[in-house]
């Protein structure tokens, strides 16, 4: 069985999406810890992971394991990977160039203008 966890909770449409191919649940409507396999995770609570003994393999949903490495409860034996989307590369660097370009650029002085209705261009250096 599989065991989606989420800080957010938003376990839904990722219950649509796997459970007409596997056995799914989130995290807390697990029955039975004991035949949780797979746990796929998203900024899990501390140690969720010690929940289930039987824990083959966590795959987290973001773009890194950190926050797997750091949990002492998880066995050696599990593995650990992540999920590749193939646009979360894309959406990492525009996130990356836009706040890059707010802040050299000094757009939060133009949001402040924008919402005293004020045009006053500022001197890029």
């Amino acid at each position: 069985m599989l065991a989606i966890a989420r800080h957010d909770n938003r376990y839904q449409p990722w219950l649509n999406a796997l459970t007409p191919h596997i056995p799914a649940a989130a995290v807390p409507d697990i029955q039975n810890p004991d035949e949780v396999t797979m746990l796929l995770c998203w900024k899990p609570d501390a140690n969720v992971c010690a929940r289930f003994p039987n824990l083959k393999a966590i795959y987290s949903m973001g773009a890194g394991v950190d926050f797997l490495l750091q949990d002492e409860t998880i066995p050696d034996t599990v593995a650990i990977g992540r999920l590749v989307e193939p646009t979360l590369g894309q959406a990492m660097f525009e996130y990356a160039l836009a706040t890059t370009l707010y802040f050299t650029r000094d757009l939060h002085h133009y949001r402040k203008q924008q919402q005293q209705a004020l045009w006053q261009p500022r001197r890029i250096v």
